[in-house]
C-alpha cells in the first residue's frame, strides 16, 4: 500500500490555470497543495507543442502572479514589432519549470 497523503487543495493540471491557482493559494493562505499533471513536466499543454508555437499576446499578460514571464523587451521585427516580446513554447517550458522548483 503506497504513502496517504493528506492536502487541503488538489490541484489536477500543472498547466496555466492549476498553476495559477496554486500561486494565488501560495500567495494568500497556509494551505496544503498538491498539483497533479498528465506530464512529467510543469506546463500542460505546451509541452506537446510544435517548436515554432509562441504566445499570440505579450509575454508580460501570460503566467502566474508571482514572477513574470516577460523578459521586458520590445520586439524589433516581424508582425510583432514594436510590442512586447512573444515567448515561445522552450521558454514557457523552462517558466513553468522555475515556478515549479523556485515558487512551489
Amino acid at each position: 500500500m503506497g504513502k496517504l497523503l493528506k492536502t487541503d487543495y488538489l490541484t489536477i493540471g500543472s498547466g496555466l490555470v492549476g498553476m495559477a491557482f496554486a500561486d494565488t493559494l501560495f500567495t494568500e493562505t497556509d494551505a496544503n497543495i498538491i498539483i497533479v499533471g498528465r506530464y512529467a513536466k510543469p506546463g500542460g499543454h505546451w509541452n506537446l507543442a510544435y517548436p515554432f508555437v509562441t504566445l499570440h499576446q505579450p509575454s508580460s499578460f501570460f503566467g502566474v502572479s508571482s514572477k513574470e514571464l516577460s523578459r521586458g523587451e520590445i520586439d524589433q521585427i516581424g508582425l510583432n514589432k514594436g510590442m512586447g516580446d512573444l515567448a515561445t513554447g522552450d521558454e514557457i517550458c523552462a517558466y513553468f519549470d522555475d515556478v515549479m522548483r523556485q515558487r512551489f
